[in-house]
């Protein structure tokens, strides 16, 4: 699948962001949602604040999550638009940056 179909998804399916995150795969958000509702809802019942939890990620579809909760790290292979958007950005998903992150968090 190439990036050509990326307009046909827009047409197709209005009511939703799409976002390509490899050559053949693409996920599908509604506009009116994204990752950080279920997210706060969860922290809620686990009566965690938003601010103290973190967030890893590298897609579009991770920014409503950097800018929900307290601790956010952009992948070092991340679009320049989601690296904007985190708090901190770590190496890249191939070169450890979950440990990295944790690691920058005392966490290991």
């Amino acid at each position: 699948m190439t990036r050509e179909w990326d307009a046909v998804f827009e047409q197709e399916f209005p009511a939703c962001y799409i976002y390509r995150w490899h050559e053949q795969a693409v996920d599908f958000q509604r506009r009116k949602s994204d990752k950080s509702i279920g997210a706060l809802r969860l922290l809620e019942y686990l009566g965690i604040a938003p601010e103290e939890a973190v967030h890893i990620g590298d897609g579009g579809n991770d920014v409503g999550m950097f800018r929900t909760l307290g601790y956010s790290y952009a992948m070092g292979n991340a679009a320049d638009e989601v690296k904007e958007v985190a708090k901190c950005v770590t190496s890249s998903a191939m070169a450890g940056g979950v440990a990295d992150a944790l690691a920058d968090l005392g966490l290991v």
